[in-house]
């Protein structure tokens, strides 16, 4: 019989089961043992055939993706477990829903999992655990069923679903839709560092809309986009709110949480995941929320439109990636990013009633994925990985086109600290789809790969680099010494040494008021294969001490691991006890061989009172491969562990792989024992005591093609069984034990696993993936998890964290930043201040070489201030609103802000703000200042920072206050020949204002009828203008309307310019209509030069834009382009002051252009692939965007002349999005 309950204290993966003496017997009755709290079980008179099968019951998988199936096998010995497994037939009801691919991996333990007493005579169950996987077919359910011929059998309900989960996309208006349904591949060798498979799907985003009919038959519209939310609409207050808010480019979260009552997840059930890639359970989101204001006349044609889009793309994946080395799988980490850029204008289409996107010549939206590859070290059994590079996706998607792969990499593996290995990956494109006419092509350029992946000794040439110690924390100035910096993220970095050993991995641990470091170093003096020597160096009042050799005996030391136990400081690490020879590019065999034989393990204490360490310990001396040592630090006594290789295999491939323990009682060490058996390798491990004081162990490790945490009895960890997947599929990192609980990293999730509860908890770093190769850091008061990763595209290197939190981690904070380093390997430290202290590896990235770096961060508060603003309508108790959005950017939670504004006069405003903003974290809120002294417009200077802040350099920023706001309404009346237009002008705001009120005739501001004098308006004062008009001149459009406009301008500024406007609406029968027609939009050619007017001015005159040309993209006399600054057309100048989209695209043979003096701005990719344009000549001093990809393809030499007085502004308008490359030269 069975008795199943829940038993909180059983983490069993076969289930909750009732041991009915807690005690490991049950007197008669069989059961499995205390370990999980009994299985109580008859065998002898009970069928167990039913539950030596089991599964998960249910699962739900993706459309078209593949999910593992968890299984469980149990037997009374091995054998049979073995026979078992093998017979075992998985099989689906409905193959066309759901398909099993593949057989079923098991792993087979080595030892039995549960011993128990049966009538006083020990039996054993041996049970295996292994997935299966699924791939849905078709959305339904079905059923997954596993039978074995002894008449086992397990059942899995399996739903397919369709892959977008998300709300649907249409509201009550429709819905914005981006994108179309493509998907491609990329092949050769980018496929070995990154993702080869994407699919672009349509992204749809709700529309609720609100119209209102006017007296004179108008119609206003109002649109809500991308929020799913109606109640906004008829609430002015909320309305303008929201509008307000959207004009904060990039706060999109915040916008989703003013939509839905400050609900700051709102935003997430909105957000659409237009890609998706291979792998990556978390893909690309993206978000688009905006407003419509929309005015039609009474037959429904559009007068006007007031829009405005923000868009969002966000990409927090995290994948390990498998890497094939000539050892053996490697893994290195990949971290998804996501950037939309674009203007994208949204109309309502009132006739058919949808939503449209404006079909001008500036309407695109591209979206670009990108994944980096992390840029710290991974540490795998008795190698370490680096590897860099990046790949990003550019797709087209409005108009929906084409889509563009990109990558770069390398991946470089040193073994045993002086083996090399490498492969790169150069540079490779490929078209993944193209729907434009021209499109279909497939591109690849520039792919090589620069070595053929042979294991050889590590090129030495760094150890030429290798400079003299500098000791100061506090450097004084040499001729040869780097120079002390403190980065942007505010941390002091201090080259300790240059020229290190490529793979160094440098520890630090703090006693007493020292810090001792210990990093493998390079012996210039020795063979290649015994030149790595350990060394430690003291810190202490600020200066550290030369380095000193642990043991120089002219044999290898190898990895380490050095912790605090009992108020001693003990070191242990791996050491080769002989001089190794061979050569590894003719016989790595051998040589490696060699090194597995004579590994050992070493053990050393450091003198406090001395600065010195102890002679060396040999904890083992055996021809068996020992390596991989560690400490528990998780009790009162020292001891020792590692792993050790039957086979003397250091890949641990081939033999058994056993962790073993011993005691040090303070002369020697006891006998060794063994801790666990692994059925498999042994990657990473941790230890820790349990609530009896037993040393435990877990490890990550792979057997049978399956990587999984296992626990001491070489079992997959009950605790972390969903994490065991196929080792193609990824791998499990960062496994460390602290305080009470187990923790790992699998896809950029942080999963701990409480020791004593047995609960395991989830966890990301904010809405953030962790890294993989993190490093856990805690002085008692703070704690959190620290990483690096490098940005090739910005080729900025950062360190970055994720502090404990009271509800989890907080979003990531940057430790330590610099360009043109990868921050390879490092040991972090913080001390009783709550300072950072890190060693670390650092990599340069021009010149390759390593260096020893000391990174020194003082605990600070510190807000960045994104913007800040007075909102004059907003008044309470007669204070008035300052709306802020600051960043915490430091470690440590913000609970009390202060905001700071001065006058011109020079008047100063405080005001203190209670906040609770945790590290990482983004605020946007509202303080209530009193502003009643400002009774004019004027400049004030608003800055927002931390209560105690230092550093106030980011925040601070110019805004306005006192600003009037001037609303205006107007109606007509008529007489056989004149309008007169009455309108009346209002100040809703207390300050006084000068006006001027212009009337336009039309909605495009193209031609000026009519202006007043100017007004004077006190507060809350209103005055009425009236305008009498002759119909002759009054141009009417082909809706036989007119859109006459009005529009208030204040002399200081207005602060709500949303109201300032009004329309008359003036009809005319077809036949009455004898205007003269709109010049607008009309396209014309000059000397074969073509242009388009965009502005028409009320003398006649007016702006075109020069959209390309009649000459044939290979005429070789078109060498040079003069833009010149007016064109006569209809006998009046029009100036130029635009070069439109892909004007001059692929001319190849020009060489020179100059840029008139009215040039505002120049499209995108105007001169792309002009790849002999050499010399830009810029005369305007008016430009204001230069378009992307506009100078892409241009001669890589080229020189840009500038205007002096606009050398910085233009400067900045040259980034690499719009072509330009650092080879290029600009000058004034």
């Amino acid at each position: 019989m069975i008795y199943k309950n829940e038993n909180p204290k059983s983490d069993s993966s076969l289930g909750q089961w009732n041991d009915v003496y807690h005690d490991g017997t049950c007197g008669d009755e069989d059961f499995f043992g205390e370990i999980n709290f009994g299985l109580v079980c008859e065998w002898d008179s009970y069928d167990t055939s039913e539950k030596k099968l089991q599964c998960s019951s249910s699962c739900e998988v993706i459309l078209d993706q593949t999910e593992g199936l968890q299984i469980t096998a149990l037997e009374h010995s091995k054998e049979d477990l073995a026979r078992f497994i093998g017979s075992i037939e998985w099989k689906s009801e409905n193959p066309d829903i759901a398909a099993v691919e593949d057989s079923a991996k098991y792993i087979m333990p080595r030892t039995a999992c549960y011993e128990y007493k049966f009538r006083g005579e020990s039996r054993y169950i041996w049970n295996a655990n292994g997935t299966l996987k699924i791939k849905g077919m078709s959305e339904g359910t079905t059923t997954i069923t596993g039978t074995a011929p002894d008449g086992s059998e397990a059942a899995c309900k399996v739903t397919v679903m369709q892959p977008q989960t998300e709300s649907e996309g249409t509201g009550g208006g429709g819905n914005i839709s981006l994108g179309q349904e493509k998907s491609g591949s990329t092949d050769g060798e980018a496929a070995n560092f990154f993702p080869k498979d994407w699919s672009l799907s349509m992204a749809k985003f709700p529309v609720e809309l609100e119209s209102e009919e006017q007296e004179d038959g108008s119609v206003k519209v109002r649109a809500s986009i991308g929020i799913g939310k109606s109640d906004l609409l008829g609430d002015d207050t909320k309305w303008d709110e929201f509008k307000e808010m959207v004009k904060y480019e990039g706060r999109y979260k915040r916008l989703y949480a003013i939509a839905d009552n400050n609900n700051p997840a709102w935003y997430k059930k909105w957000a659409r995941t237009p890609v998706s890639t291979d792998k990556f359970k978390k893909l690309p989101t993206l978000s688009a929320i905006g407003y419509l204001e929309e005015v039609y006349d009474k037959n429904k044609n559009p007068i006007s439109v007031s829009a405005n889009l923000a868009m969002d793309a966000e990409w927090e994946g995290s994948l390990g990636w498998q890497f094939v080395t000539p050892i053996g799988p490697m893994y290195f980490n990949l971290m998804g990013a996501g950037e939309i850029e674009g203007v994208l204008m949204p109309e309502y289409d009132f006739k058919n009633k949808r939503m449209v996107i404006g079909g001008n010549d500036d309407t695109s939206v591209v979206l670009t994925p990108s994944i980096t590859i992390e840029g710290g070290y991974g540490v795998d059994k008795v190698a370490t990985i680096g590897a860099k590079g990046e790949s990003s996706v550019e797709i087209q998607l409005l108009p929906p086109t084409k889509a563009d792969f990109k990558a770069s990499a390398g991946v470089h593996m040193q073994l045993l600290f002086v083996i090399d290995w490498s492969q790169d990956l150069v540079s490779y494109e490929k078209e993944l789809w193209d729907t434009t006419e021209s499109g279909g092509k497939t591109s690849k350029k520039g792919f090589g790969q620069s070595s053929e992946g042979k294991l050889s000794e590590i090129d030495t040439s760094f150890a030429k680099m290798s400079g003299q110690w500098y000791a100061k924390d506090e450097q004084t100035k040499r001729k040869k010494s780097p120079k002390r910096k403190s980065d942007k993220a505010g941390s002091n970095i201090v080259a300790l040494q240059e020229g290190i050993l490529p793979s160094a991995l440098p520890v630090q641990v703090q006693i007493g008021g020292k810090t001792v470091m210990v990093f493998q170093a390079y012996d210039k003096t020795r063979e290649t294969l015994n030149s790595t020597v350990l060394k430690y160096s003291v810190l202490e009042n600020g200066v550290w001490s030369e380095p000193k050799s642990v043991s120089d005996d002219g044999c290898a030391d190898l990895f380490t691991d050095m912790k605090v136990v009992n108020d001693k400081l003990v070191l242990v690490w791996q050491k080769v006890k002989k001089k190794i020879t061979g050569d590894v590019s003719a016989d790595s065999e051998s040589v490696l061989n060699d090194f597995a034989k004579n590994s050992e393990i070493c053990f050393s204490v450091f003198d406090e009172e001395s600065e010195t360490f102890t002679k060396p310990v040999y904890v083992t001396n055996n021809d068996q491969c020992d390596m991989m040592p560690r400490i528990c630090s998780d009790g009162d006594e020292v001891v020792v562990s590692w792993v050790r290789n039957d086979a003397n295999d250091v890949t641990q491939i081939a033999g058994i792989n056993t962790i073993y323990i011993a005691k040090w009682n303070g002369t020697f060490f006891e006998q060794e024992k063994i801790l666990s058996q692994a059925p498999g390798t042994i990657d990473d491990y941790a230890l820790y005591c349990d609530t009896q004081g037993v040393v435990q162990s877990v490890y990550i490790g792979q057997a049978n093609g399956l990587t999984a945490v296992f626990d001491t009895n070489g079992q997959v960890h009950s605790g972390f069984l969903e994490l065991m997947k196929e080792s193609e599929d990824g791998t499990i990192s960062g496994i460390n034990y602290a305080d009470g609980k187990v923790n790992c990293i699998s896809n950029g999730i942080l999963y701990s696993y409480d020791t004593v509860n047995h609960i395991v908890t989830p966890f990301q770093a904010g809405d953030s993936a962790f890294g993989s190769a993190v490093k856990y850091c805690s002085n008692g008061n703070k704690s959190g998890y620290i990483w690096s990763i490098y940005d090739k595209e910005t080729g900025i290197g950062s360190i970055k964290a994720s502090m404990v939190t009271e509800d989890g981690y907080s979003d990531t904070i940057t430790i330590c930043q610099e360009k043109g380093v990868i921050w390879r390997y490092f040991s972090p430290l913080l001390d009783s201040e709550g300072n950072w202290k890190i060693v670390a590896n650092a990599e340069n990235v021009e010149t390759g070489y390593n260096s020893l770096i000391y990174i020194n961060k003082k605990q600070e508060s510190k807000l960045e201030l994104v913007d800040v603003s007075v909102d004059e309508n907003d008044i309470v108790d007669g204070l008035t609103g300052v709306d802020y959005f600051v960043v915490n950017t430091q470690d440590t939670t913000i609970q009390n802000l202060e905001i700071k504004g001065t006058l011109e006069d020079g008047t100063t405003i405080t005001k203190e703000v209670p906040v609770n903003i945790l590290p990482g974290a983004s605020e946007y809120g509202t303080a209530y200042v009193d502003l009643k002294s400002v009774d004019a417009a004027q400049d004030i200077e608003i800055s927002v920072y931390a209560e105690n802040q230092t550093d106030k350099s980011d925040c601070t920023v110019k805004s306005q206050a006192g600003l009037s706001d001037i609303a205006v309404s107007a109606d007509s009346s008529e007489t056989e020949d004149t309008v007169t237009i009455t309108a009346t002008l209002t100040n809703q705001s207390s300050v006084d204002a000068k006006v001027l009120l212009h009337l336009y005739e039309d909605e495009k501001k193209m031609k000026e009828l009519k202006s007043s004098r100017e007004i004077s308006l006190g507060g809350k004062g209103s005055s009425e203008v009236q305008f009498a008009l002759d119909k002759k001149k009054i141009s009417y459009n082909e809706n036989n309307a007119a859109y006459l406009m009005l529009e208030a301008e204040a002399a200081d500024g207005d602060y709500n310019q949303d109201n300032n406007k009004t329309y008359v609406v003036l009809y005319q029968s077809p036949e009455e209509n004898t205007s003269k027609p709109n010049l607008i939009g009309q396209e014309f050619f000059v000397k074969k030069m073509k242009y388009k007017v965009t502005k028409v001015n009320a003398d006649g005159t007016g702006e075109i834009k020069l959209i390309g040309t009649k000459k044939k993209k290979s005429d070789k006399k078109f060498t040079a382009l003069k833009i010149g600054d007016t064109v006569t057309y209809k006998k009046q100048p029009f100036k130029i002051t635009a070069v439109g989209k892909n004007a001059f695209n692929a001319y190849k043979k020009l060489k020179s252009v100059t840029i008139g003096k009215n040039i505002k701005t120049i499209g995108e990719k105007v001169f792309y692939q002009c790849k002999k344009l050499k010399k830009i000549t810029i005369k305007t001093v008016k430009l204001k965007s230069l378009g992307k990809k506009a100078i892409s393809g241009i001669d890589k030499k080229a020189v840009i002349k500038i205007p002096k007085s606009k050398f910085k502004a233009y400067k900045k308008l040259f980034k690499k999005k719009t072509g330009y490359k650092k080879s290029m030269k600009i000058k004034k």
